[in-house]
C-alpha cells in the first residue's frame, strides 16, 4: 500500500492514453468536426455526472461525513463551494480543450505531449505552495522535458 500512488498513476497513464485515442477515433469518423467532437465530450460529462450521483447515493454516509468535515474546516463554506465550482469549470475546460486539440493535431500524441507538460507546472507550484522539495534532479528533469518536447515538435 505504500506505493499505491505509483500504481494508480501508471493506471491513469493508460486510461488517459485510451481516452485520447477515443477522442481521435470520434474525430476521424466525423471529419474532425469540432462540434461533433465537443458533443461527444459533453455527453461523456453528462454520463460522468449521472455516475457521480449514483456513487454519492451508494456511499451517502461517507459523503455526509465528508460534507461535515468540509463544513467543520477552517475554510469558509462559500470558499469551499467556490473552489468546487471552479474545479468543475476547470474539468469541463480541460476536456473541451483536450478533445479539440487532439483532433486538430496531425498526431494526437503531439497535443497530449504538450498537455502533459503540466507536470512541470505542478512541480513548480508544489514547490511554492506546499514547500515540496525541488532539487537539482528535478530542475534537470524540467529542462530535459522542455528540450525533448521542443525537439519532437520542431521535427514535425
Amino acid at each position: 500500500m505504500v506505493n499505491l500512488w505509483f500504481f494508480l498513476s501508471i493506471l491513469t497513464t493508460f486510461i488517459t492514453a485510451f481516452v485520447v485515442i477515443l477522442y481521435k477515433f470520434f474525430g476521424s469518423k466525423f471529419n474532425n468536426n469540432p462540434d461533433v467532437i465537443l458533443c461527444v465530450a459533453l455527453i461523456s460529462l453528462v454520463i460522468t455526472g449521472i455516475i457521480a450521483v449514483i456513487l454519492i447515493i451508494l456511499n451517502k454516509e461517507k459523503f455526509r461525513k465528508s460534507i461535515k468535515d468540509m463544513s467543520d474546516s477552517k475554510l469558509h463554506n462559500y470558499i469551499i463551494i467556490f473552489l468546487i465550482v471552479f474545479l468543475a469549470i476547470l474539468h469541463i475546460s480541460t476536456i473541451t480543450c483536450q478533445t479539440v486539440a487532439v483532433n486538430l493535431a496531425k498526431n494526437p500524441a503531439y497535443s497530449h505531449m504538450i498537455t502533459n507538460m503540466n507536470v512541470i507546472i505542478v512541480l513548480l507550484l508544489a514547490f511554492f505552495l506546499f514547500n515540496s522539495p525541488l532539487n537539482y534532479q528535478s530542475c534537470l528533469g524540467i529542462f530535459l522535458c522542455i528540450l525533448g518536447i521542443g525537439l519532437i515538435l520542431m521535427n514535425n
